[in-house]
């Protein structure tokens, strides 16, 4: 790989840019929110034989002296998913709104290892970036340090910022990557307002978000540096699957690919708008209502924004007007289907810790290959009958001696009373096969289920939420009866947690004791629920228990969609409407979320997003027209 300087596109604004030459067969890594642990970036390069790196925000803008910028909100939401605190230190950075802040930021100013961000050591030349680095900034970032940045008071090598102001060229296997980059998150009432940014950007106490003017300026510098023989590459932290103000912006940027984030899935996701919209039409609808609710704010701020502005910021104002103006206003206007519709490819990653996508360019080619971490579906193995008795004894000879011993005796007891002869040992499994050979066929016995280790540390205990952390489920029960606590399972995607106590005795003497009644965070009041172990089957499903399936009541319903403990079937769908999660016509998916009793909440955060998030297969890229976008 061999580094040249070059007149860039930024050489209209006075800045040279620096192209990266690399021979044929280059691999570019895909990653988002890294969240200041700079030095997975070196790692991740190194696993994926990376040549460049683009990221897509939160990315780490934070040195010394952004914590006294940071606001008490902004900086516990940083500290709960920081990377750099490793689980053995998590407790002496509380994140509980009941804890003071000053403790919190006393923990982060004494930590011997950098907290918010490893950036101050790549700025003092004691870590260093391997490959070329591109990257927008996100959500949750200081916005002075971006400033420095931009004024090149801050420099680091094989580092470059892609902004509305600066776009840059990757010469790659015969294939020109130009890069145009956008960062902050979109909100809409916040595009006309600046907040502490002195110049297009805007941000404040710790985030930051885009704003009118990026746009028009990200506009007019596409505009210079445009070549018919480039591949554009569109990066955001926020989606343009889900911004409509963003999928029209790609659309006027001509842009071939569009890499975004924000949106944390355990997998990322390949699409054009071909794949996940019906017709034309349906896309334009979700372009329609992103035009009236940006035309919305803009009627609202118009007067004192036209007199505010100064003569270059009405040309940037005026290029994004331009913008919005050739977007559709309603579904009767007649209009060509646009080519981007099918040709415009869009990736949206997921956070570094999860996986990323690598793009790989041969003979002009740009193939794509995914790694993620996934979901992890283990829990469902508890339900699955002799199945399960078969896969599980591995993970049990990893229990302390004494454990073992207990859940054996348990196991065996239970399978006595359940079917002493029908149920085949995991040694032997044989005999249950030649019977049902050699025999009439018979109904199936099934077998008692057995405790599901990776989760459950107690047999008794209580689900909880919404918490925000294992420490406030803890806080919950009174002081006394932390000792009693035996394990918290917290789940801080679904913000509840589950708390297992040694015996039914101090579980009923905890929960008399309560002291803690509201969320400080929510204001909503603490639902506090016993786990209930008990079997249950059906036609449509395996059976289930709160504690073993993590929450996952009614989820192995089969066909009744809310059978209570995985009471499937049409015993499930009599059950489900009356208080589970809801079978067809029930009141939990159609009529709102009904309470289930030790199982999970139903789904509206970020796992039921996963579960929509279609990978389709690429297909081949045709030609794009030099004339894309609204007319």
């Amino acid at each position: 790989m061999t580094d040249s300087i070059t007149n860039g596109p930024s050489s209209a604004f006075g800045q040279g840019g620096k192209v990266v030459t690399v021979g044929n067969g280059a691999r570019v890594l895909c990653i988002a929110d890294v969240r200041g642990n700079l030095s997975q970036l070196n790692e991740l390069a190194r696993e994926s034989r990376a040549d460049v790196v683009l990221h897509t925000g939160d990315f780490g803008f934070y040195d010394e002296s952004s914590l006294e910028r940071i606001t008490d909100k902004t900086l516990r939401h940083v500290i709960q998913y920081s990377p750099l605190i490793p689980p053995s230190s998590r407790h002496l950075f509380p994140t509980n709104p009941s804890t003071p802040t000053n403790q919190l930021r006393q923990a982060i100013t004494s930590s011997a290892t950098p907290i918010l961000s490893e950036l101050p050591l790549f700025l003092a030349g004691a870590k260093r970036f391997e490959v070329p680095v591109y990257t927008v900034w996100g959500a949750c970032e200081d916005v002075r340090v971006i400033e420095k940045f931009r004024a090149d008071e801050y420099r680091i090598p094989n580092f470059h910022l892609v902004d509305e102001h600066s776009s840059w060229m990757i010469d790659l296997g015969g294939c020109k990557l130009r890069l145009l980059g956008l960062g902050g998150a979109v909100v809409t009432h916040k595009l006309f307002d600046n907040g502490e940014g002195r110049t297009t950007i805007a941000g404040g106490q710790g985030t930051m978000w885009t704003t009118i003017l990026q746009m028009g300026e990200l506009l007019d510098t596409a505009a210079r540096v445009f070549d018919y023989s480039e591949t554009r590459v569109f990066i955001s932290h926020a989606s343009p699957g889900r911004e409509g103000l963003l999928a029209q912006l790609a659309l006027s940027l001509k842009a071939d690919f569009t890499v975004s984030a924000g949106l944390h899935f355990r997998y990322a996701s390949s699409y054009n708008d071909f794949s996940v919209h019906p017709s034309h039409d349906h896309f334009r609808a979700k372009l329609i209502s992103a035009r009236a609710g940006f035309m919305d704010v803009w009627e609202t701020v118009r007067g004192q924004v036209e007199a505010s502005v100064s003569d270059t910021q009405r040309v940037l104002l005026d290029n994004v007007l331009e913008m919005v103006n050739r977007m559709p206003k309603s579904t009767d206007e007649s209009a060509k289907e646009d080519a981007s519709f099918k040709n415009m490819w869009n990736f949206n990653l997921s956070d570094a810790a999860f996986g990323w996508v690598v793009l790989g360019v041969e003979g002009g080619r740009v193939s794509a290959e995914m790694k993620a971490q996934g979901f992890n579906f283990a829990y469902r193995r508890g339900g699955n009958g002799q199945e399960a008795r078969l896969i599980q004894p591995p993970v049990r000879q990893q229990a302390a001696p004494v454990q073992q011993q207990q859940q054996q005796q348990q196991l065996e007891s239970k399978a006595d009373i359940a079917a002493p002869e029908a149920v085949a040992t995991p040694s032997d499994p044989s005999p249950a096969i030649t019977a049902s050979a050699g025999a009439p066929a018979a109904p199936p016995i099934r077998p008692a289920r057995t405790p599901s280790q990776p989760f459950v540390t107690g047999e008794q205990g209580y689900w909880v939420s919404p918490v925000d952390s294992d420490q406030e489920a803890r806080e919950i029960f009174a002081t006394q009866d932390h000792s009693a606590i035996t394990g918290i399972r917290f789940r801080p995607d679904k913000h509840f947690a589950y708390v297992y106590f040694g015996s039914k005795e101090t579980m009923l003497e905890a929960r008399a004791r309560v002291v803690k009644t509201q969320n400080e965070r929510t204001g909503r009041t603490y639902a506090i629920s016993e786990i209930q172990n008990r079997r249950g089957a059906g036609a449509g499903g395996a059976a289930g228990s709160a504690s073993e399936s993590e929450g996952a009541a009614g989820v192995g319903a089969g066909n009744s969609r809310g059978g209570r403990g995985g009471r499937g079937g049409l015993r499930g769908m009599a059950r489900g409407a009356m208080r589970g999660r809801g079978g067809f016509g029930g009141p939990g998916r159609f009529g709102g979320p009904a309470p289930v009793e030790g199982g999970e909440k139903p789904a509206g955060g970020e796992a039921k997003k996963d579960d929509a998030t279609p990978a389709p297969a690429p297909v081949e890229k045709a030609e794009k027209p030099a004339g894309a976008g609204w007319e």
